[in-house]
């Protein structure tokens, strides 16, 4: 996620998105912070909203949020 070439960023994102794992939270919040190309930032979103969907101690709010993104 935090390589120069955008089609690398974009593999990675849809990796996180596939494993769901909550470890990479953080590393996507901050990637997604920083992504400038829209077709990567929209994947980190959806990676993010994949793991909070998942993620058992998300709050309700946030959960629902995830799920409407992932429509």
């Amino acid at each position: 996620m935090l390589s120069s070439d955008p089609a690398k960023r974009l593999e990675a994102a849809q990796a996180v998105f596939r494993a769901r794992d909550a470890a990479k939270l953080g590393a996507v919040e901050a990637a997604l912070a920083k992504e400038e190309a829209v077709k990567v930032k929209t994947a980190l979103a959806e990676a993010r909203a994949a793991i909070l969907v998942s993620k058992a101690d998300a709050p309700e709010a946030v959960r629902i949020d995830a799920i409407a993104l992932l429509g």
